[in-house]
């Protein structure tokens, strides 16, 4: 079984969020397939937000239409790439329709079908993989500075904190030209969790960091377990607990929280997708006591951070 979660937010210095995205869940033939989708939207004077906005819409579109179709097999490379053509050259007309030349957006898209991970990109937004207490970067930004970093000419320390790390290589309708996406195949091991996020996260918080937090959040998720073991001595129904509390929508708050704590100067945005060991799911252990108590039980959830 695999969980998703996903949040976005504004910062603290910024008067608009360029930044979308969205995790959810399709079935193709009986099988659960999972995505997530972010998006960070350039070009100012609302044009980023616009751009993001439809990249986001256009792939929900195309990833939710093969449900109808009743597909045997879906070639998940051929779909990420079709997103990326059809999502460039609407940017790109709206832009010129609407006199918004320069208009654009980052991309980023993954797709969990049983153990395999597919994951499609253009611009700096990110993915990663999150295994065994790891984080693994999975993409490669599309950037000036990481062009300089590849070629030896400065560090990935000296990245972080050069002027032109914001300059992009390539964006999703910034010309008319065929946006083509980079690939990414990973097969998953078990609990292994995928991270995107945009550069309002990565680039503030080093890659050491966001795994800890991954960590501790992933921690809080056997201590609620246990306390529910443990903790009988109050009565309270815990379903509008469970729904409001998922472990990995926790986790992309304080995600958010860190970031923010560190200046939150650009949007952040989180997506996580996490694949359960079969017969090892949180929700279902939780749900196997609850069933099998003649008493309700209290349990002591961690209240998410204000953002």
């Amino acid at each position: 079984m695999k969980s998703f979660a996903h949040r976005t937010d504004i910062g603290l210095v910024r008067e608009r969020n360029e930044d979308v995205c969205e995790s959810f869940s399709i079935k193709v033939k009986n099988q659960d397939i999972y995505c997530a989708i972010l998006a960070d939207g350039m070009g100012g004077h609302q044009a980023g937000e616009i751009a993001s906005q439809i990249f986001l819409e256009i792939a929900k579109d195309i990833i939710q239409s093969l449900v109808a179709k009743n597909l045997s097999y879906v070639n998940w490379r051929a779909v990420i790439e079709s997103i990326f053509f059809q999502a460039n050259q609407f940017i790109f007309d709206t832009a010129k329709r609407i006199n918004k030349d320069g208009m654009g957006t980052t991309g980023v898209i993954t797709i969990v079908d049983g153990n395999k991970l597919i994951g499609g990109w253009v611009g700096d937004s990110r993915i990663y993989r999150y295994s065994k207490k790891n984080l693994h970067q999975l993409s490669k930004d599309h950037s000036i500075v990481q062009l300089l970093i590849d070629n030896g000419h400065i560090g990935k320390e000296e990245g972080r904190y050069h002027p032109k790390k914001h300059i992009l290589l390539r964006a999703i309708g910034t010309s008319a030209d065929e946006c083509y996406p980079d690939i990414v195949e990973y097969s998953l091991q078990s609990e292994d969790l995928v991270l995107l996020c945009s550069d309002g996260l990565s680039g503030k918080l080093y890659d050491e960091e966001i795994a800890s937090i991954i960590e501790f959040g992933l921690d809080k998720e056997s201590q609620i377990l246990h306390k529910y073991k443990t903790d009988s001595d109050k009565t309270v129904d815990l379903k509008e607990e469970i729904l409001k509390n998922d472990p990995l929508y926790y986790i992309t708050g304080l995600l958010i929280s860190k970031a923010k704590e560190y200046g939150g100067e650009d949007n952040i945005s989180v997506c996580m997708l996490k694949s359960e060991q079969q017969g090892n799911n949180f929700w279902e252990n939780l749900r196997k006591l609850w069933s099998n108590s003649n008493r309700k039980k209290t349990v002591k959830i961690p209240v998410l951070p204000d953002l």
